[in-house]
């Protein structure tokens, strides 16, 4: 699922798109998510995107803030991502 689908805004560019694709393949990977996973991944998406437009785009840094945020339940998280990433994740 391209993460393309959850972004309503032209603004990213190329760069910007791959290393928010490459934070969500590594969320999805470390936090277990596979396909059928909508709602979760979504999340994640939808995370990564709000991280991007304030102005963090790189893979790295969008994946360990992503991270901490659901490891620490800082916002709405899916309650199956945040044991996941209590579990396994830090």
């Amino acid at each position: 699922m391209p993460i393309r689908r959850f972004s309503k805004d032209s603004a990213f560019g190329p760069r910007d798109i791959e290393a928010m694709s490459q934070a969500f393949r590594d969320l999805c990977a470390i936090l277990n998510q596979g396909d059928e996973d909508k709602r979760e991944r979504e999340a994640l998406a939808r995370g990564i995107i709000a991280l991007a437009q304030k102005g963090e785009c790189d893979a790295a840094p969008l994946r360990d803030r992503i991270l901490r945020e659901i490891a620490h339940a800082q916002g709405e998280w899916p309650e199956r991502i945040v044991r996941a990433a209590r579990l396994g994740a830090l």
